[in-house]
């Protein structure tokens, strides 16, 4: 088991984007199949290149925040913040929106409190931006964590898919 001194959290940088990218596949590869849902090998090419064009646009200028958690150097954990515009409510005049998104950890070092970490340090993120409202979506098995970090259900939100 690792100790504190093996681990270290950071800010992503353009030169993790590969693992970036690796963690928001694998994740959605994970969910699918405890959903019993095959996935498309050219649909995951597809989001493979769009999820990396998507950092590479948007880390520079801020308008994503990633995070890498690091065990002993090697990329154990990732999470991001991607910030976006929306109709302000009256619970939130503002129009600044943080979206969390493709928190993954790493088999071999789950259990370790890196995805929590990396969830604390989006929200920190989003304070120092003004943010009041971030929203994600959750499968089954983040459900826990999220509440537990004072996030909710949001009953009222519906989407529609072009097909």
């Amino acid at each position: 088991m690792p100790t504190a001194a093996d681990v270290s959290i950071r800010r992503a940088e353009p030169c993790d984007i590969p693992a970036l990218v690796s963690h928001h596949r694998r994740m959605f590869e994970e969910i699918r199949a405890i959903m019993n849902r095959t996935v498309n090998s050219d649909q995951l090419a597809a989001m493979d290149r769009s999820y990396r064009d998507k950092l590479l646009e948007q880390i520079p200028i801020d308008q994503c925040a990633a995070w890498v958690a690091q065990v002993r150097g090697k990329t154990a954990a990732s999470g991001a913040l991607s910030v976006t515009s929306q109709v302000p409510i009256p619970e939130d005049p503002g129009h600044l929106v943080g979206y969390f998104h493709s928190l993954y950890t790493e088999k071999t070092f789950r259990r370790m409190g890196l995805a929590r970490i990396i969830l604390e340090a989006a929200k920190a993120h989003a304070d120092l931006m003004g943010i009041r409202r971030v929203q994600l979506g959750t499968s089954d098995a983040g459900r826990s964590l999220y509440e537990s970090a004072g996030f909710s259900p949001m009953v009222e939100a519906m989407r529609w898919w072009r097909r």
